[in-house]
């Protein structure tokens, strides 16, 4: 009787990867993933995915590449013999008042893609044979926050005449935009995370600092995070931003807050309204008085609340009864980032200054087709015509 044959000896032994534990490890970490949710995305269990960690167990050669996507690293990252030296975490995020101090692997890969971008801003323009412009508003918080408003605002060169001709919220952020990319700073934006994760964070690093927004933000909270953050790069000083008022913790995000009230909308011009709707009494503001004046400054009603408050023009218990309502009311009709079309997505996510810098490195033949998508987020090389005339317009 002829013997049953070996199974085990004909089975193909599975390739396994011989990766480095630690970066294994550190890579979850920079990705901002629980061990649970990383072996989740991975399709193994906890215990794999810890034994990998420990360096008890290795991966197949299908699981490291499962790993690198959802890292978002090459497989062949895992073979490095120690952890690549990454930049400083931001602690400088802007959330909404109430939420969760947190990140996200989401809101993390916007970091890193914020820096990315940055960088090949510098390579770019250093290919050209040029220099990055020098970010040129300066402040120091032993100004008065008034003073340091009116200097940020007079370093941006947008006047009062500008400013109350913007047909809307959406042109407003526009035009500080521009403003904020003519003194030397980028202006990116993100989608898909929510604005209690954060509304916006900034890179102080020189040249070309960098700013990123919520997209799902309302337009008008995005021109206050924005000029937020500008004062931040002024300072060359990063913090926690967020909404919350009166953090002695952070003396630097009231500071940040005043600058940028002051900015947007300025004590003299504000005062000179106030003046000709004639509201004798501290509580007597109605909604539709603040929707005037938040219409004319094309800021939120709550940054006008907070500039009655400040320049004695209302009680505290009225802004703070006023403010809860909008807080309120804001969560409810929070904008969901609504359709865009492709070639605004793509000069809204990536800014005007760094779209145009790569465009001129293209056409210049700097750089590649290849390059030039890469860059931009995977752009369709189609949508070329549609995004120079956004630019030009």
């Amino acid at each position: 009787m002829q013997a049953s044959p070996d199974l085990s000896t004909q089975m193909p032994e599975l390739l396994r990867a011989s990766i480095n534990p630690a970066i294994v490890l550190w890579a979850r970490g920079i990705a901002g993933f629980s061990q649970e949710e990383a072996a989740a995305k991975v399709g193994v269990s906890q215990l794999r995915l810890a034994a990998w960690e420990e360096g008890t167990g290795q991966p197949t050669v299908r699981q490291a590449r499962l790993l690198g996507k959802a890292y978002h690293r090459p497989a062949a990252f895992f073979y490095l013999a120690k952890p690549p030296e990454e930049p400083p975490d931001l602690p400088d995020f802007r959330r909404l008042a109430g939420s969760q101090l947190g990140r996200n692997p989401q809101f993390t890969r916007e970091i890193r893609r914020a820096r990315y971008r940055r960088q090949i801003a510098l390579d770019v323009t250093s290919v050209q044979g040029e220099q990055a412009r020098e970010f040129t508003p300066k402040l120091s918080m032993r100004a008065d926050p008034t003073t340091s408003g009116a200097k940020l605002r007079e370093a941006l060169g947008i006047s009062p005449e500008e400013q109350y001709a913007w047909g809307d919220a959406y042109e407003a952020l526009a035009s500080w935009t521009r403003a904020a990319e003519g003194v030397g700073a980028l202006v990116f934006q993100f989608g898909r995370i929510d604005v209690g994760i954060a509304r916006g964070f900034s890179i102080v690093e020189r040249p070309l600092p960098a700013v990123s927004l919520n997209a799902k933000d309302a337009p008008t909270a995005r021109v206050f995070t924005l000029m937020h953050e500008l004062a931040h790069l002024a300072l060359a000083q990063p913090g926690i931003c967020d909404l919350h008022e009166g953090k002695p913790d952070f003396p630097i995000e009231t500071y940040c807050n005043a600058v940028a009230a002051e900015a947007l909308v300025p004590a003299a011009g504000f005062l000179a309204q106030i003046e000709v709707m004639g509201v004798a009494s501290p509580v007597g503001w109605s909604d539709g008085d603040i929707k005037h004046l938040a219409r004319r400054f094309s800021v939120s009603r709550e940054v006008i609340l907070r500039r009655l408050l400040e320049l004695g023009k209302t009680t505290q218990s009225f802004y703070r009864k006023m403010r809860a309502e909008l807080l309120e009311e804001y969560k409810q009709i929070q904008s969901t980032g609504g359709f865009l079309l492709y070639h605004k997505k793509i000069i809204r996510d990536n800014g005007p200054a760094f779209t145009s810098l790569i465009l001129n490195a293209y056409y210049q033949q700097a750089i590649s087709a290849v390059d030039l998508s890469r860059y931009l987020g995977g752009l369709h090389l189609s949508h070329l015509g549609t995004i120079e005339q956004e630019l030009l317009a």
